[in-house]
Order: C-alpha cells, then sequence, then structure tokens
C-alpha cells in the first residue's frame, strides 16, 4: 500500500506541475493570437502597398522611356536634309537655292528616308509632314499598308486642320515637340478597327529666315507600350489607365478601353464611387455592381510638363476579396505554427511528465518486483556470466538448503543441485542467441522421482547488454504424473476410436450395398409391377374397341380408371424412391412460365367450381416470362398443392399467387402460394407433414385417402431445384402451402403488354372482394385505373363514363344482367363490356353476342387479349397433356400390307397387349419369347432371304435382355440384313437415363410401359414404313391421303382451351398470319444451310401447330426439329408434305373464322 501512496503522490505533483506549465502556454498563444489579429490586415495591406508603390515606379519608367524614345526618334528625323530642303524649295520657287534640289527631289527623298525609318521601327504607324496654313494640307504621308510601308500619293493627301493636334503642333517654338494624348487612328474622320491606340510626337519646321512652314508629326502605335505595362503588373491586381480628363485609356473590361473615342459618357467618376486619390491604398465601390470593392493605389505620370492638365492616372486594383484570402492565408501558416510550437511543447510536457513518473515508479517498481520474486513459488536464481550467484528468492534458499548471504558471489558447481544443473551450456547458449531456454531435471530419491522444469532466460542491462541470466526452477513433479496419466488414457481411447471407426466404416459399406439393393429393387420392382399393369391397361385398350353394352363400357371405363390410379401411385413410390437414390435428373427447358401458370390454374379450376368453390390467381408480381426450369417437375408440384386445397376445402376458395424476385443477373426466386379455406392444420402435427407417408391424421386418411407421398415428394422436388416448401394453418380455418425454386430468366416480362390499359378507366362490379384485389392489381399493373363496385350499385355510376366494364355473371342475383348493359351503354357506348363466368355456367345468347367473355378464374393473358393485344404462346400449353391425333389412312393401310413385325417379351400378356395394339394393320405379326430365340430367328429370316421391318423389343428377359439383343443386331450377329432394322424398346424401368441407355446401344425409339394403344401403333407405322419398301422415316402422304385427312381437330383445341371460343379465335388469326411466313423462312434456312435456325423455327412451329391441334402437321415439325439438332438436313420428304398441306390448312381456318 505505501509504494502505491507514493506513486499517487508523485504522480498528483507531477500532474500539478503539467497543469501550470499547460496554462501558462495557454495565455502565451491567446496573446499571440490577439497581437496577430490586430496586425495581420494591416501587414497584408502594406505588403500590397508597397509592391503597387514598387511596380507604378516601373510604369513610370516604361513610359518616360517609351516617349524619350520616341522624342529622340522625332528628332533624328527632323535633322535629315530633306526637311530643312523642303521649306527653301518651296519659298524659292520650287528650287532649292543651295544645291538647285528641287522640291519634288527633296519630297521623294524624305519619303525614301521615312520608308526606311519605318521598316526599322515597327511601332511607328505614320509619318506626316503637314503644311501650316488654314487648311492644314498634308504635304507628304507615309503610312503602313498590310505588311509593307508605302508613300500616299498628293491626290490621297488630306486636310488635317480639324484634328485636335494640329493647332497645338501650328503653335510649337523652334525644337519643341508635342506630344497629344493618347486616341484611337481615325481616317476621313472614322475610328479605324482593328482599333489602333496612337501617341502623336510633332516637331515644327521653318525656314532659313524663320518663317513657320509646317511640322513632322509621327504616330506611334501605343499597342506594344500598353501590353508592356500589362505584363508588368502582378497576376493579382489589375492595371486601369485614365487621363486627367477621366476617361479610360485601358480597362481590364474591353467595353471600357479608350472610352474616349468610343463612348465618352464612360469616366472614373461613372464607373467608381470614389474619385482619384494619390496617397497610398484607398478603397472604391463599382457603381453597377455594389458588391465589388477594391483597394486601390494610383500615380500621376506628367505627360506634359507644363499642363496641369497634362498627365496620366496608372490606378493597381486589387479585390478585396484577394486580400481576405491573403489575410486568411495568413492566419493558416500563423495558426499552423502556433499548433505545431503547442503540439511541440505538449509533447516535450508529455515526455517530461512520462521520465518523470517513470523515474519514480522505477525504483517502487523494483521493490514491488523483488516482492514478487521473494514470494513466487518457484525458485529463482540469478547468475553472471562468469556462474556466480547474484540472486536468490526465498523458494530457492529452500531448494539449495543455501542462505541468500551465502549465496551471493557463491559459483553454482558448488552448490548441489546447481552443480547438476549445465550451467556453463546455458551461458554459452544463452550469449549467442539472446532468447529462452527451456531445460527439465530429474532425480531419484528412493522410489520416488521428482521432475523440475527449468527455464533460463538473458538478464540485460540498462543499454541492453547481456550481464547475466535468470534460472526459474519449478518443481512439476504432478504435472509429470497427470501427463503419464493422460497419455495412457489416450492410448486407450484411441484404440477405442479405431474399434469404432472400423466399426462405422463396416456400416457405412453396408448402407451403400443396401442402397445399391435398393436401387436394384426398385429397378426390378418397377418391372415387375409394370408388367402385369401393362396387361391389364393394354387388355382394356383393346377391350374397348369391342362392341360392348352401356354397362360393359361403364365396367370397362372403372377399370381403366382404377388401373391409372394404381399407375400413379406407382409413379409416386418410384419418383420417391428415385429421389432418395440421388437418380432423379431435372429435364431443363425454357418455357413461357405466365401461361404455363395459367393453364395449370385453369384446368384445376373445374374441379373447384364443381364443388362450389371459387379459385383465384394473382400473376401480378411475376416479373419473368422466359424462364429455363423443368416444367414436369414444377406442374407436379404445382397440380399436387392444387389437388389437395381443393381436396381439403369443402366450402370458401382456393387462391394461388405467384411471384418473382431477381436475385442476381438471370437467377429469378419464383414463390408460388397455394392459399385454401380448408379444414386446416394443427400446429402439432404440421411438423410432420413433408414426411414420406404422414398425413395430418388418420382420420383425414380414412376420409380423404392417399398415400401422403404427395408433400414429401414436392419438398425434395423443390429442393433439388433449389429451394423449399412451408405451410402455414390454422385449423377449421385454412391453410397456406409456398414454395419457392430457383429459375433462369431469359428475359423481364415483355413490355407490349404493360401500356395495354394506359390511361383507361375501368369499372369492376362484384360483391366478391377478392375480385377486386386481384384485377385491381393485375389491371394498375397494365396501367389501367380501376374503380370498384357490386352488382347491386351499378346504377350509382351509369352517369360516370368508364372504357371497360367488368361484370361478375355469377352476382348477378337478379338474372337481369342484359338491362344492366343497356343502361350502362347509354352513357358508355364506346365502353367495352366483359363477363366473368364459371365455366358450366355460360351466357345467354342474346347477351353473349354483346361482350366478350372471360372464364373464371381471370388470368393476365386473357385481361390482355380482351383488351386487343396478341399474346405470344409458347410449349407449356402442352406440358399436361399430349394428346395424339394419330389416325390411319387407307393409302397408309395399303402401304403396310405384306410388312413383318418381331415382337420380342418373356411375358405372354405383353405378347398379347402388343399384337392386340397392332391388330388394325394389315402385317405379318412373329413372336420371340427371349433374347436368344429372337437372334435365330432373325438368322433363319436372313438365311432365307425373309424381311423383318420392325422389331418391338423388351429389355429385361431372361437369357439375353433386350440391350445385348440390340448389340448382336447392329453389329450384324443377327444377319447383316438386319444391323439397320428399326427397333422400338419396351420397358418398364422407371430409372432416371433409361431412355437414354436405349437409345445408346442402337435402339431407334423408345415406349414405356403400361403401354399406350395408340403410341406403339403409330411408333411401329413410322418405322415400319422407314425400312419397308426403302421409304423415308417420315410418313408420306399420297395426294388422295391429304384430301381426305383431317388437317386439325378444331373440337380437341377448344377443349384444350376450356371452351374459350374467343382465345381460339385469336389464336387462329395469329396461325393464319404467322405461320405461312414462318414456314416459309424455314425454308429458306433448309436452302442456306443452317441446322440451327431449322431446328428453333420447327420449334416454334410446331407449339403454333399444337394449339390448334393439327397434330399431323405438329408431329412433322416435331421430326424436323429432332433431325436438325443433330445436324441433319434430311428433310425434303417432310418440306414436301409441310408445303402441300399448309395452304389448305390455312384455307380451312380462315373459313371456319368467315363462319363466325
Amino acid at each position: 500500500m505505501d509504494i502505491y501512496n507514493k506513486g499517487g503522490a508523485s504522480l498528483v505533483g507531477s500532474k500539478v506541475y503539467l497543469t501550470i506549465v499547460s496554462f501558462v502556454f495557454c495565455i502565451f498563444g491567446l496573446f499571440a493570437v490577439y497581437f496577430f489579429e490586430g496586425h495581420v490586415k494591416s501587414d497584408v495591406l502594406g505588403s500590397i502597398d508597397q509592391e503597387f508603390t514598387e511596380t507604378q515606379e516601373r510604369l513610370k519608367e516604361i513610359v518616360t522611356s517609351s516617349i524619350a524614345e520616341s522624342k529622340s526618334d522625332l528628332r533624328f528625323l527632323y535633322s535629315t536634309p530633306p526637311i530643312s530642303g523642303l521649306p527653301r524649295a518651296e519659298f524659292n520657287d520650287g528650287i532649292d537655292p543651295y544645291d538647285g534640289t528641287t522640291y519634288n527631289q527633296w519630297k521623294e527623298r524624305l519619303e525614301t528616308i521615312f520608308i526606311g525609318f519605318m521598316e526599322n521601327n515597327l511601332a511607328v504607324e505614320q509619318l506626316r509632314v503637314i503644311a501650316i496654313t488654314a487648311e492644314g494640307k498634308e504635304l507628304i504621308r507615309v503610312q503602313r499598308v498590310g505588311a509593307s510601308v508605302e508613300a500616299v500619293p498628293d491626290y490621297s493627301l488630306q486636310a488635317k486642320s480639324g484634328e485636335p493636334y494640329f493647332l497645338p503642333s501650328s503653335q510649337l517654338e523652334t525644337n519643341q515637340i508635342y506630344m497629344s494624348p493618347l486616341t484611337l487612328n481615325k481616317e476621313f474622320g472614322e475610328v479605324v478597327f482593328p482599333y489602333q491606340p496612337m501617341l502623336r510626337f510633332s516637331i515644327p519646321i521653318f525656314s532659313d529666315k524663320g518663317k513657320r512652314y509646317a511640322f513632322l508629326i509621327m504616330n506611334v502605335n501605343a499597342n506594344a507600350l500598353i501590353d508592356n505595362l500589362k505584363r508588368t503588373v502582378f497576376n493579382y491586381s489589375d492595371l486601369i489607365i485614365s487621363s486627367s480628363e477621366g476617361d479610360f485609356v485601358y480597362h481590364p473590361i474591353e467595353e471600357y478601353q479608350f472610352s474616349r473615342d468610343l463612348n465618352p459618357e464612360i469616366t472614373w467618376d461613372k464607373v467608381y464611387s470614389q474619385k482619384v486619390q494619390y496617397q497610398g491604398l484607398y478603397t472604391i465601390t463599382s457603381k453597377l455592381n455594389p458588391d465589388l470593392q477594391f483597394y486601390v493605389h494610383s500615380t500621376k505620370v506628367k505627360t506634359k510638363p507644363r499642363n496641369k492638365y497634362g498627365y496620366i492616372n496608372f490606378n493597381l486594383l486589387v479585390p478585396e476579396k484577394y486580400v481576405e484570402t491573403l489575410i486568411n492565408e495568413k492566419r493558416e501558416i500563423t495558426y499552423s505554427f502556433l499548433a505545431a510550437i503547442g503540439v511541440f511543447t505538449f509533447i516535450l510536457l508529455i515526455m517530461f511528465y512520462r521520465n518523470a513518473t517513470r523515474s519514480q515508479f522505477l525504483a517502487e517498481a523494483r521493490r514491488e518486483a523483488s516482492a514478487i520474486v521473494d514470494g513466487s513459488i518457484d525458485a529463482i536464481v540469478g547468475l553472471n556470466l562468469e556462474g556466480e550467484l547474484t540472486s536468490v528468492n526465498n523458494t530457492a534458499e529452500r531448494l539449495l538448503s543455501i542462505s541468500k548471504v551465502t549465496a551471493l558471489g557463491k559459483l553454482a558447481k558448488d552448490v548441489e543441485f546447481l552443480s547438476k544443473l549445465p550451467i556453463h551450456t546455458y551461458v554459452t547458449d544463452i550469449q549467442s542467441s539472446k532468447s529462452q531456454i527451456k531445460d527439465e531435471l530429474s532425480e531419484q530419491f528412493d522410489e520416488t522421482t521428482l521432475h523440475y522444469a527449468i527455464s533460463v532466460s538473458p538478464v540485460f542491462s540498462e543499454h541492453n547488454t547481456l550481464i547475466g541470466l535468470a534460472l526459474i526452477i519449478r518443481d512439476i513433479t504432478k504435472e509429470k504424473d497427470a501427463e503419464i496419466k493422460v497419455k495412457r488414457l489416450n492410448t486407450e481411447l484411441e484404440a477405442k476410436v479405431r474399434k469404432r471407426t472400423q466399426a462405422l466404416a463396416e456400416a457405412k459399406d453396408d448402407a451403400i450395398k443396401h442402397s445399391d439393393i435398393k436401387s436394384a429393387f426398385i429397378s426390378n420392382i418397377s418391372h415387375e409391377l409394370r408388367t402385369p399393369l401393362n396387361g391389364v391397361i393394354g387388355t382394356l385398350n383393346i377391350l374397348k374397341r369391342e362392341e360392348l353394352s352401356d354397362k360393359s363400357r361403364n365396367l370397362v371405363e372403372m377399370m381403366e380408371q382404377s388401373a391409372s390410379n394404381l399407375n400413379l401411385l406407382i409413379n409416386d413410390i418410384l419418383d420417391l424412391s428415385k429421389i432418395e437414390a440421388g437418380k432423379l435428373d431435372l429435364n431443363l427447358k425454357t418455357i413461357n412460365l405466365q401461361l404455363l401458370i395459367e393453364r395449370l390454374v385453369e384446368s384445376s379450376a373445374i374441379r373447384a367450381f364443381d364443388k362450389g368453390l371459387n379459385v383465384y390467381l394473382d400473376t401480378s408480381d411475376l416479373n419473368c416470362e422466359n424462364v429455363k426450369t423443368d416444367p414436369l417437375r414444377l406442374t407436379q408440384i404445382l397440380n399436387n398443392l392444387i389437388s389437395n386445397a381443393i381436396k381439403f376445402t369443402d366450402k370458401g376458395y382456393i387462391k394461388v399467387i405467384v411471384s418473382s424476385e431477381r436475385i442476381s443477373e438471370g437467377t429469378h426466386n419464383l414463390k408460388v402460394k397455394v392459399q385454401g379455406t380448408g379444414i386446416g392444420i394443427a400446429s402439432s402435427t404440421q411438423g410432420q407433414l413433408f414426411d414420406a407417408f404422414q398425413q395430418a391424421s388418420t382420420a383425414i386418411s380414412e376420409k380423404f385417402g392417399g398415400t401422403g407421398l404427395g408433400l414429401s415428394i414436392c419438398k425434395q422436388l423443390c429442393q433439388l431445384m433449389d429451394g423449399d416448401i412451408s405451410v402455414s394453418s390454422t385449423l377449421n380455418q385454412g391453410s397456406v402451402f409456398t414454395f419457392n425454386i430457383k429459375v433462369r430468366c431469359n428475359g423481364e416480362n415483355s413490355q407490349v403488354t404493360e401500356k395495354c390499359y394506359e390511361n383507361k378507366a375501368i369499372l369492376v362490379a362484384s360483391s366478391n372482394p377478392n375480385i377486386w384485389e386481384v384485377l385491381d392489381k393485375t389491371i394498375s399493373l397494365l396501367g389501367g385505373i380501376v374503380s370498384t363496385c357490386s352488382m347491386a350499385e351499378l346504377g350509382a355510376h351509369k352517369s360516370k363514363v368508364f372504357d371497360y366494364v367488368f361484370l361478375d355473371y355469377e352476382d348477378d342475383t337478379t338474372n337481369n344482367i342484359g338491362s344492366i348493359i343497356e343502361v350502362l351503354s347509354e352513357n358508355n357506348q364506346s365502353a367495352q363490356f366483359i363477363t366473368l363466368h364459371q365455366p358450366g355456367n355460360p351466357l345467354p345468347k342474346g347477351i353473349a353476342s354483346k361482350v366478350s367473355q372471360i372464364t373464371k378464374p381471370a388470368t393476365q393473358t386473357e385481361l390482355v387479349q380482351v383488351a386487343g393485344y396478341e399474346v405470344p404462346k409458347g410449349e407449356p400449353l402442352y406440358l399436361l397433356s399430349e394428346t395424339s391425333g394419330f389416325e390411319l389412312a387407307d393409302d397408309v393401310i395399303e402401304q403396310l400390307k405384306g410388312c413383318t413385325v418381331l415382337i420380342v417379351d418373356d411375358n405372354e400378356i405383353n405378347i398379347e397387349v402388343a399384337k392386340g395394339a397392332l391388330d388394325e394393320l394389315p402385317i405379318n405379326i412373329l413372336t420371340a419369347s427371349n433374347g436368344q430365340d429372337a437372334i435365330e430367328l432373325l438368322n433363319h429370316f436372313n438365311t432365307n432371304e425373309k424381311q423383318i421391318n420392325c422389331i418391338l423389343m423388351d429389355c429385361q428377359m431372361p437369357i439375353l435382355d433386350g440391350y445385348q439383343v440390340c448389340e448382336k443386331i447392329r453389329t450384324g450377329k443377327a444377319g447383316k440384313s438386319f444391323i439397320d432394322v428399326p427397333i422400338i424398346a419396351m420397358t418398364a424401368s422407371a430409372m432416371a437415363g433409361e431412355k437414354e441407355k436405349c437409345l445408346a446401344v442402337g435402339m431407334s425409339d423408345y415406349v414405356s410401359k403400361p403401354i399406350e394403344a395408340v403410341k406403339v401403333l403409330e411408333k411401329v407405322v413410322k418405322w415400319s414404313l422407314s425400312s419397308y419398301e426403302g421409304q423415308s422415316k417420315a410418313i408420306p402422304l399420297a395426294g388422295n391421303e391429304l384430301k381426305e385427312e383431317k388437317l386439325w381437330d378444331r373440337e380437341q383445341a377448344l377443349a384444350r382451351l376450356l371452351n374459350k371460343e374467343v382465345l381460339l379465335n385469336k389464336i387462329c388469326e395469329v396461325f393464319v398470319v404467322k405461320v405461312p411466313i414462318k414456314v416459309q423462312e424455314l425454308i429458306e434456312q433448309h436452302k442456306k444451310g443452317n441446322s440451327e435456325e431449322v431446328r428453333q423455327i420447327a420449334h416454334a412451329l410446331k407449339g403454333m401447330c399444337g394449339e390448334i391441334s393439327a397434330n399431323k402437321l405438329r408431329e412433322l415439325f416435331s421430326d424436323i426439329e429432332v433431325i436438325a439438332e443433330k445436324g441433319n438436313l434430311d428433310i425434303g420428304a417432310q418440306l414436301v408434305t409441310i408445303e402441300q398441306m399448309i395452304p389448305r390448312l390455312v384455307e380451312d381456318i380462315a373459313r371456319q373464322l368467315g363462319k363466325l
């Protein structure tokens, strides 16, 4: 405590001293600031005044020397002989009596002298001799003309008696020189431009008898003089030259220059508020701009010594703002200097304070350190470099069994404990490395071993010189014993870990093995399940072709529905298994997301309306149009959620909200909410909803059925597509299922449709707030201004003007919608009326002709279409259902006569199903029960030169499976004539990549089990004709077939569009206009050999034909797309067929449109 008290007292004393010195310094600083501020302005002005005074002395010197030089030049010219010869000749009848020289000769000689003089004196503009007569006629004039000097002829000489310089020059005495004011040069009374400021010097000419004859006058250009004066002035100041009369000779403002000649009204007194003063600096203010103030220094320069008005003023101006800038700069420099001194002084004080306190604390720290060392549990021994003990602490006394008194100066080797340590080695190592040394010492006492940790540290003097070393000795016997125990335990633990790791590795191997077994099981069980299912469904397809009673047909349809449900259940199980096995691949395609979602919701809405539910779709926040994703899996997720919502909702509505958010360049987060006002889910069971084979409760499973796989598959599909799914639900109120996935966006929503309702007044009449909300958001997005009311409140709006009126047909409880439209039409004759109605609730014919119709749920696409805008269509329309329009023409049946098809399958039922699917064809059917039999049969036919035109091949068979058989056929082991025979794979395997595997081994095409009779029939006909009679792979159509074939199925197209006539007509109108153009583009690109362009155009045409159910054309374009994708352009036969069909199809569609 004493140490800290003493240190605190010392610290307080140092702080007081530091405070006093700082206070004194602050007083000094304030005095310096006060003194500086009192003198800074006067110092700056004094400095400027001194500089201006020196500058004006130089200006005076320049003007004086210039005038003196000009006078000297004039006297030189005056002294030339022709000056005295001219009056002698003039007064003696034109002849000089001295030497007989004529007047004209003297004149020519003088002109020559003038010319030579001016060529060497560029400042001189004119030299003249002017007669002293009443007229003041010029006798001689030499002047500059451009770059030359010329004498003016006599007829151009002028009378100058009216000039200001004439009278003073006429009155000059002998050798007296007159200098005119600085003015601009004039000719014939007008100022010459460009302006030439002139100084005129004249000297009189007398005859020998003293009679006035004329005067010699020299015009000197003052531009060089003025430029010289301007260069003499400092950059921060301006020069103003004013005359004694107050006019400006030179001014920084160009309009004020030479004001005597150009603008006599501009004088010093008119421009500035103060008169010219000649005593130091004074201030003036511009009258035109009172904010401009200047400091001025003026001096008077005499030009006519004996004339009190014969002077000019040199005025040097500096802006007041510049002076303030100089003052501020001085402040900055001065205060920076004072601040630097202050900082330096403060640093010195701090250093002094630190040194003082350090010195005070050093002794105290030493005492404190000594106390710490003495109290340490470690033995601390100090040694010098000779190995002598210099200090020991209390613990060291006990360890070494020696007292401090006897220890000091004793050699370490003389102390028993220390003699066991390599002291000499420590000293040597410390001297070489000067770093700490770690060592250990063990001593054996009977059965006990003592362990010591030795730490050797260098000891330095104040000058960083090594003076000794310190030994810190610690008893670590307990730590060593503990370390030995830890090592033993670690060894035992490592052994256990190795054993456990081996067990885990074995368990992992077992898991992998079981996973492989599971995958094999999935593949096998899918085949085993689908094989009998193929027999059931195939047999039912064949049975449906027979003549059946209504009751029998109903039973067949019930059986087919049950088989389809079983197939769906198997697909769910297989999907789940494929996901868990990591064998489910995404098939990414570019689709129109808006259209896909709208068609999905529209198709599901029919079931909801049948249950008395309302359906709403909100896509106003969907910001991406064409996206790349897996449309089948997206459809699977959305269909599952909507189906669940319909299943578990008895009253209320289903609402689908779709939005997207851009998360990076080209990537969007697609978010879909499916909301239903159904039974809801208890919070305690929501966590298990997404587990496989789990439902909210057993009661739900009993009441509504289901396997509990749908949501589990949805979740895993969402995660596979880099997203997730969640649920928010309240029991007995409803649920909201939300899923999000990442999609690649190829472009934002089309800008064409954004303005289709621009500034249009819209009225939405419905009592349903959900319809208000959806239409308001969507139409506002498209630029419209929306008002809402119920159908009963329409009367209040009849006087208002609207462009579009949307009427909720189901909200019209009075069944008086026709009258309502008539009333509203009185003030809205140009308004378009659109009704919203459910698919099963058509409008009366009389009303339908007056309005446009939108089938609920209202979609953005339909809203754009009723506004008269075209909406691009894409492949999404065909993702949900691919309807085959395959029909057999008579010519095709005729061509197939005599064709032979081989069916290879180990299951007799499957063979019968395949034969039943082909029984309409006039072909020969052969069968084989396994791959080996098929090879032998083909070899037999090859030997006998018989043909087999097509093979239907099961993939999984005993002895030789379908893949092995195909490889043998392609390598010629079944006969060279069958190397290229078309082989169509039939497989019940559900694993990913099965189709690719079939094509990779050389199979031509692929059908999955359970097979569909129409698909098998279509593919067999296609591939049989490709090898039978050497025809091309595309089905050729003869002329009579073209006439008889149904080019498009309008009823089928209308059904696909949910009976929306307006939409179908719009699509047909687009088809009639665009398809012929596209076909022509396809032909041109084919001629150019651009396979990629051909593929893209064929893809677009395939979609357009599919929209109107032109199935034959769609198939042809699909074939072209596949062929072009491989870089092949062997599509001549297809193009011939297309060119025959398109004109007839366009004509037929146009005829149908004309009937409507």
